[in-house]
């Protein structure tokens, strides 16, 4: 029963491999190491990029300088969003 799952799961998300297709152990290895997988396409700029620690402190950084707005900064925000 957790191998027809772990199947229809995979086949849905389209990850496709090279092994028995009737061995429920197959589709468990890949849904492992997809995971893994995923990273390293990441590390190797291969689809979505991982920015870098660098970008993501500067990224708080420039949040933590402009600050949460005040409810009346923030009611203007609401008024004036659709007029773009």
């Amino acid at each position: 029963m957790f191998g027809k799952i772990v199947k229809r799961t995979l086949t849905r998300q389209e990850i496709n491999f090279l092994a028995n297709h009737e061995q429920a152990e197959s589709w468990i290895n890949v849904l492992l190491r997809f995971p893994y997988r995923a990273i390293d396409q990441m590390r190797d700029g291969v689809g979505l990029r991982s920015p870098g620690n660098n970008v993501v402190f500067y990224l708080k950084y420039m949040l933590d300088l402009i600050g949460e707005p005040i409810d009346s900064q923030f009611a203007l925000i609401r008024a004036t969003q659709n007029e773009e």
